[in-house]
């Protein structure tokens, strides 16, 4: 959960066991690997998948560039 802003780790804090688990099977996860997940392991799962997200949106951002191409 350390990778996220401290304002999302309080979303995340808030949402509900049942809620975390939905969104980690609808993310690919195996739901009975899922179900046996106590809260601490729910939160950190679906913190990596939040910090992933970020990190593949973030790569898809051009990088500024000078009028001769070069990368500022």
């Amino acid at each position: 959960m350390d990778c996220l802003l401290s304002e999302r780790q309080e979303s995340l804090r808030k949402t509900s066991s049942e809620r975390l688990k939905l969104k980690l099977v609808r993310c690919g996860m195996d739901e009975d690997k899922v179900i046996e997940m106590d809260r601490p392991e729910l939160l950190e799962a679906m913190a990596n998948i939040i910090a992933k997200e970020q990190l593949e949106e973030a790569a898809r951002v051009p990088l500024p560039t000078d009028e001769a191409g070069s990368i500022v």
